[in-house]
């Protein structure tokens, strides 16, 4: 290639970036700078950790209900029966780091947060407690840090483009998808796509025997969870142990990682159980629901009559609250059936 081409090249390039910033500020697809005014905001879940972070920096809210696909269903109108004023921030899949990271985001952004409702998942702490899981076009830190100066990687990006150009057209051709409604936002159930069947043959990315050790499993809570909640005792906490499908206790039965499980529960509900400011709610042991495949997609994820049902129960009864009295039984259960 010539000198002359190689200049014209660059120039032409250089000419274009900015343009390409611009536009992306301009029409700022994750809601970094500005609510959507442009578009119509679609809530998938591919794309979760980057509006996330956006909806953290320039929605109003008290309150954020924060999990995996386990928090998905949850309505905003019923989470509100619960809680003040939320967002919903779904971390599909998410590791306890992931988790960490947006709640310090929240904690920054938000100095008047009043309430968070976490769904707790156990094999989100398998593995080092700085694990970031990558997929769904990874996790995006510099967009949790509010430094500007490395947002260049959001403004210039060829995929924040395309994103960009699709925000403006993709509500004409998907108007009725309920994943534009803020109450359903996430939702499972909005697309015939929106559910990734977890396979028996693929549990074992969830509770990897190298990776999903007691002693590991505790120290990521010590520090993604347990700290959080240390440094805050002005907020409420209302953690929740998801029901997943007693097709998946019995895997990890016959895995001989059920044990495992059962102990990093016990220990914390125990450790937890001694702050004032949190609740903890243990669906799992309801046998009559986890039984009932017809509520199940799969080993975990269940429809929206569970959610639902988890926070009539909340709201209604503390018949699965864990305390002082329940938590040794409660988290012991599973040891003394035959499943």
């Amino acid at each position: 290639m010539s000198e002359k081409k190689w200049i014209k090249y660059w120039f032409l390039f250089l000419m274009i970036i900015p343009i390409i910033g611009l536009f992306n500020y301009i029409i700022d697809p994750f809601q970094q700078y500005r609510q959507a005014k442009l578009y119509k905001v679609y809530y998938n879940s591919s794309f979760s950790r980057y509006l996330n972070s956006g909806m953290i920096k320039t929605y109003n809210y008290d309150s954020i209900a924060i999990g995996s696909s386990m928090i998905a269903n949850f309505k905003i109108d019923e989470l509100k029966t619960i809680i003040e004023n939320p967002i919903k921030l779904r971390i599909s899949n998410g590791s306890a780091y992931e988790y960490f990271i947006t709640l310090n985001s929240v904690l920054e952004n938000n100095k008047n947060i009043k309430t968070i409702f976490l769904g707790l998942d156990v094999f989100s702490f398998s593995g080092k407690i700085d694990r970031l899981n990558y997929n769904n076009m990874d996790f995006p830190k510099y967009l949790y840090d509010n430094n500007i100066f490395n947002d260049f990687k959001y403004l210039v990006s060829f995929d924040i483009l395309k994103e960009s150009l699709k925000s403006l057209f993709r509500s004409y051709y998907y108007s009725n998808d309920p994943k534009f409604d803020f109450n359903t936002m996430y939702f499972l159930e909005a697309s015939n796509n929106g559910v990734d069947l977890l396979l028996e043959k693929n549990l074992y990315k969830l509770f990897n025997k190298n990776s999903y050790k007691l002693e590991q499993l505790k120290e990521s809570f010590n520090f993604n969870i347990l700290s959080i909640i240390k440094k805050n005792p002005q907020i409420k906490f209302i953690i929740f142990y998801p029901p997943y499908s007693i097709n998946l206790f019995k895997y990890l039965n016959r895995n001989s990682q059920l044990k495992t499980t059962m102990d990093f529960k016990y220990y914390i509900a125990k450790t937890l159980l001694e702050y004032n400011n949190v609740e903890l709610y243990d669906f799992q042991n309801n046998i009559e629901l986890i039984t009932n495949t017809n509520l199940y997609y799969d080993f975990i994820h269940y429809n929206e009559t569970v959610n639902s049902f988890i926070i009539n129960s909340i709201k209604n009864e503390k018949k699965y609250k864990v305390n002082y009295k329940t938590y040794k039984d409660k988290t012991n259960i599973f040891l003394h059936l035959t499943i």
